[in-house]
Formats: structure tokens, sequence, C-alpha cells
């Protein structure tokens, strides 16, 4: 009984261990969308309008370890290609709320700094975690072993209409 009992508790312990590794990997997220409208509204012969809104999905993310590489995200069923692109600044500025604040990202000293464009992925791969509608999933791979890091709440920004 005591050995089970010793055996559970180890279990539990490098569990701990493995599963908190992406939280020394990854300090912070942040989730952005953009809902970009279109300059004319393409109309039906009904006169109906066509729908073509076309939403901007990016992921900021400050890391604390070089050589990380970002994979594939998910968002609401579909599946995404990551364009990465890393910040020398220590910051970004994001965009504008529809309040009209600014939205910028800073990271601390010696972090790392990610901007991760969502691009829809010519070919569709399932999510390997099961995620609530309105969270993105993004994954990527450190020292040989794949994380999915979930973004939970998305800042809406507001911009130009698509010429």
């Amino acid at each position: 009984m005591k050995r089970s009992a010793f055996l559970l508790i180890c279990a539990v312990f490098l569990l701990r261990l493995t599963g908190s590794g992406q939280s020394k990997v990854i300090r912070r997220t942040w989730g952005t969308y953009l809902v970009r409208l279109p300059g004319n509204i393409r109309v039906g012969p009904d006169g109906r309008e066509i729908p073509s809104r076309d939403t901007v999905l990016v992921v900021y993310a400050e890391t604390t370890v070089p050589g990380l590489t970002w994979s594939r995200a998910w968002f609401n069923g579909n599946s995404y290609d990551i364009v990465a692109t890393r910040s020398d600044s220590g910051y970004i500025d994001a965009g504008t709320r529809p309040d009209q604040a600014k939205v910028i990202i800073r990271c601390a000293k010696g972090d790392r700094l990610w901007r991760l464009q969502l691009l829809p992925a010519a070919r569709a791969v399932g999510c390997p975690v099961r995620l609530l509608r309105g969270e993105i999933g993004v994954a990527g791979i450190y020292r040989h072993k794949k994380f999915i890091r979930r973004i939970r709440s998305l800042i809406e920004l507001e911009g130009p209409p698509i010429p």
C-alpha cells in the first residue's frame, strides 16, 4: 500500500514537471483579431450583400528561450499556417482598439517577442487538443518536443477596409 502511494506521488510529480515545461518557454501570449470590411460591397443579382468579411488573426508571444519554432495554429475548427516574425526592439505596436486606445505589446528584458500571423492552411490538420469556441491553439517545437499554447481571450483591433 505504501509502495503504491509512493509510486502515485512520483508519477504526479513527474507529470507536473513535464507539463510545466511550456510555461517556462512561453511567458505570456496575446491574441488579436481584426475584421476587415471590403471597400466595395458585392451584391448578388437579387441585390443582397454577398458576405466577404476577412478576419485577420495575429498572436503575440513572449518567450524566454532561443531555438523555438512555430508550426501550426487552430481557431474555431480551422487550421492555420504560421508566419513568425521576431521583434528585436522588445515591443510591438499591435494596432488600435475600437475605442482608439493603442495596443502596445512589450516583453521583459532578455525575453524574445514574436508576432505570429495566422494564414488559412492549404491542407487542414485536426487539432490534437480540444479547443473552446473563440480560443486559439498555437503549436510549436522546443528541444524536439511539441507543445500547444491556448490563447483564451482575444483583443479586437480596428483597421482600414480592404481595397
